[in-house]
């Protein structure tokens, strides 16, 4: 059940009770067309309307965009669109429109519950999203999916905020799940955004992962998160949601997602699992510029890929400034790739629960070219590790032997002394590295204490 709280008006001084709450307002007409056309027609500001579809539907458009522009020039309206006594019908864009089903302006809210909307395959040539947000608000609730289009699924400019609750699902969109510019993405209890990049989710194996073909899109796959107009974006994963098997086939990282100046958290059992990078770095999550991922609980980053055996197959932090904080039972393993987690000039990898691990990262050929984490130093600007807790565990080795470091040349000389030997040291934890053979600057931290900057 949906409960929504509007203003009241208390200015009939002491004494005087608030009105009672307005209750929403039922669209009239039998389709979905007929109540739209009649929202046209009777809008207000603040008040909460209702439309149901009794059964599948087309929705047509007008110009360039569809009936999408939902409350514009309207204020603190609230639109449920829903499925009659949850019946989870689907609305699907009609062809040859090159716009989106439904656009949100500021301050204005989509709420969807048991509705599929199902956009145009991408030799339609409509790359538009499917439903934009314009500084409002969209939530999926129960039954909510937003899914087959050959653009994204949901953009959401500055300001605006996307709630994905209960069982919501973005999915099979070709140019990627959501993109963030400046705005919010929240995922609850069960929500995924799950098989976006892919046009056929069944050919592919390996591993634990089953990916589709090449879509046609850039940077993350399942979500792509970044700065506007000085405004961070922001994605928050809770409960048990994930983002799942979704890739990217442009320039860029994160087949699952990827932050520009912009920030995830990962709480609970979440997960970011079985996505793919097929030409870059970052399988499951790219970290750039000052972006940060933190991870609590039992989150996991796992299963991804980097098909080219390029670097980061689990998290890949570019650029200066990108931040991993792992606590708790936080967990990074068993990605495919040429490293796990690789932190670049200027990046930050801080282990701080007792249980965390980053663990049984392979490359797809299972040679010694696998490193757990990879440190990436500049001259002047150090990969940094520090760890109080937890463990770095190497798989078991195959036809080479599989080290938990690498620390590739860099343009300094080591700082704070060089490793003396191959061996292994404790923090609450192990980790086993490999002796350095030549010069960098990548500094290992461990309970505060600079213990030994690596590089080989």
């Amino acid at each position: 059940m949906l409960f929504v709280v509007l203003g009241c008006d208390n200015s009939g001084g002491a004494g005087t009770p608030p009105p009672p709450p307005r209750l929403p307002i039922f669209a009239e007409g039998a389709t979905v067309q007929v109540q739209l056309k009649w929202l046209e027609d009777n809008l207000e500001s603040n008040r909460h309307f209702i439309i149901e579809a009794s059964a599948d539907e087309v929705i047509p458009g007008i110009g360039t965009d569809t009936f999408g522009h939902l409350a514009d020039g309207y204020s603190g309206v609230t639109i449920t669109i829903r499925g009659e006594s949850g019946s989870g019908h689907t609305l699907t864009l009609a062809s040859g429109y090159m716009g989106n089903m439904f656009e949100i302006g500021a301050t204005n809210t989509l709420v969807l519950q048991d509705i599929i909307l199902e956009g145009l395959s991408a030799p339609s040539g409509n790359f538009q999203p499917l439903v934009r947000v314009n500084g409002g608000t969209l939530q999926m609730m129960t039954g909510a999916q937003i899914v087959d289009h050959g653009g994204r699924g949901v953009y959401v400019n500055v300001g605006g905020r996307l709630y994905m609750n209960a069982n919501a699902r973005i999915e099979g969109n070709l140019g990627g799940g959501v993109r963030l510019s400046g705005a919010t993405l929240t995922m609850r209890d069960d929500a995924i955004i799950y098989g976006n990049g892919s046009d056929d989710l069944t050919v592919m194996t390996r591993g634990n992962a089953v990916f589709g073909t090449p879509g046609n899109h850039n940077a993350g796959g399942g979500v792509n998160a970044q700065i506007s107009s000085g405004v961070r974006s922001s994605v928050i994963m809770e409960g048990d949601s994930r983002i799942e098997n979704n890739q990217q086939t442009g320039g860029n990282g994160g087949g699952g997602v990827i932050l520009i100046q912009s920030d995830l958290t990962m709480r609970g059992t979440t997960e970011i699992v079985n996505n793919r990078n097929n030409t870059n770095n970052g399988g499951g999550v790219q970290i750039r510029n000052t972006s940060i991922l933190r991870m609590y609980g039992n989150a996991l980053i796992q299963s991804n890929h980097n098909t080219n055996n390029l670097n980061g197959s689990g998290v890949d932090t570019r650029e200066s400034g990108g931040r991993i904080y792992m606590n708790d039972s936080a967990a990074i393993k068993n990605n495919w790739g040429s490293c796990g987690v690789q932190i670049s000039p200027g990046g930050f990898l801080f282990m701080r629960g007792n249980d965390t691990e980053i663990s049984g990262h392979r490359n797809f050929a299972d040679t010694a070219d696998v490193h757990q984490v990879r440190l990436s130093g500049g001259a002047g600007n150090p990969a940094i590790f520090q760890i109080s807790g937890g463990s770095i565990i190497a798989p078991p080795p195959g036809p080479g032997d599989p080290s938990a470091f690498r620390f590739p040349h860099a343009n300094v000389t080591a700082e704070y002394g060089t490793g003396a030997g191959t061996g292994s040291f404790s923090a609450n934890g192990s980790i086993a590295f490999v002796a350095p053979v030549s010069y960098g600057s990548c500094i290992i931290v461990v309970n505060g204490n600079r213990v030994a900057c690596l590089c080989c």
